[in-house]
């Protein structure tokens, strides 16, 4: 299966063309614990844990990690995350880790990151090798002529780990672009979650302009910032060799979360029976994996229209009544509500939230 690389807008590849050929799930081993499970392994060793207490109930073994022979699932993985949470003890972890993220110690897939020309590279490089770079969420690029949103895919459903990882992530990245070319940008960060106890973290590593209750994971920055050029890069030799290597490596195949959504996205589906029947399984077995990556069905509608819903309203300056429209809905009185329960706030309220983002 060709892996998928997001473009920017509207334009998603197909599912049909991409995707359907195969899904992975939550509880296959696929993904190399050296890379960015070992960087989280590497913070709880440097505070003195031992190994026996954060891979508890993981099934790994140190020794196999530190010998490149070990995978791990994603539920492996949150396991991992919900140990390491537990005997850190401080409120850093998330952070932390997330500075280490990228460039990384990927091989060529590292290599590609630090000869990419740009932040759209960059974020095309991130999503096409996703399973290596970014496995647990993607980016995934809206832009306009002026403004450029970045939201995050939960590819495999982390369910109460998406603050965890969305720290993180956003960390990793906006310390990447810091790196690459050496300079701060004008970040907006907004998360899904609720403001947390300990803001200072997020001001210390992300910056003053934060963001709440937003219903989803996004940084806004300009777009000119996208095609700028990095301070550094590679010669094109390398740059061609590391993607040469990078494409000959068998990437796994798309998370059943992502696959669900992006078909979703594509209107290829609509209901619960539709996704069954696209997906070649019965409805029962859809629901079940759908439960067993902590979602349902309509929660992957609701997370996909607020997504396009934030994009259109803060980006592209839509009323709600053109939203409405295009999303189907009969009048705007019941967008409203559905928007709501989306999200917990009005489409007015996200817009004075995104006011300061914007």
């Amino acid at each position: 299966m060709t892996p998928l690389a997001w473009p920017l807008g509207d334009a998603w590849p197909s599912p049909s063309k991409a995707l359907t050929s195969g899904w992975s799930e939550q509880d296959e081993p696929l993904f190399a614990a050296h890379y960015q499970p070992a960087l989280l392994m590497d913070l709880l060793n440097a505070r003195g844990l031992s190994s026996h207490q954060y891979l508890r109930g993981t099934g790994l073994f140190y020794d196999d990690v530190l010998q490149a022979k070990a995978r791990l699932s994603v539920k492996q993985w949150l396991q991992l995350v919900a140990n390491a949470g537990a005997c850190y003890g401080s409120d850093d972890l998330s952070f932390r880790w997330g500075h280490a993220l990228w460039p990384g110690h990927y091989d060529a897939f590292s290599q590609l990151l630090q000869g990419s020309v740009s932040l759209q590279q960059s974020l095309q490089c991130m999503a096409r090798y996703r399973a290596v770079l970014a496995p647990l969420l993607t980016p995934m690029v809206w832009a306009d002529q002026r403004y450029c949103m970045i939201s995050w895919q939960d590819n495999y459903g982390l369910g109460e780990y998406a603050p965890f990882v969305a720290e993180a992530y956003m960390t990793g990245l906006l310390a990447y672009c810091r790196w690459r070319s050496g300079e701060q940008w004008p970040w907006r960060v907004g998360f899904a979650h609720a403001e947390p106890a300990y803001r200072e973290q997020y001001q210390v590593n992300l910056g003053d302009a934060l963001f709440f209750d937003l219903g989803a994971n996004v940084l806004l920055i300009e777009r000119e910032f996208l095609q700028r050029p990095w301070a550094e890069q590679l010669s094109p030799t390398a740059l061609a060799i590391a993607e040469r290597q990078c494409l000959q490596q068998v990437q796994p195949a798309t998370g059943f979360v992502a696959l669900v959504m992006n078909a979703l996205r594509q209107r290829e589906v609509q209901s619960l029976e539709q996704l069954a029947c696209y997906l070649e399984l019965s409805p029962a077995t859809c629901k079940r994996k759908l439960k067993k990556h902590r979602s349902s069905f309509q929660q992957l509608q609701d997370r996909v229209r607020l997504e396009q819903c934030q994009y259109r309203f803060h980006v592209c300056g839509w009323s709600n009544e053109r939203v409405a429209q295009h999303l189907g809905f009969s009048d705007v009185t019941n967008f409203r509500r559905a928007y709501k329960r989306w999200c917990g706030i009005t489409p007015s309220a996200s817009k004075r939230l995104f006011l300061g983002l914007l």
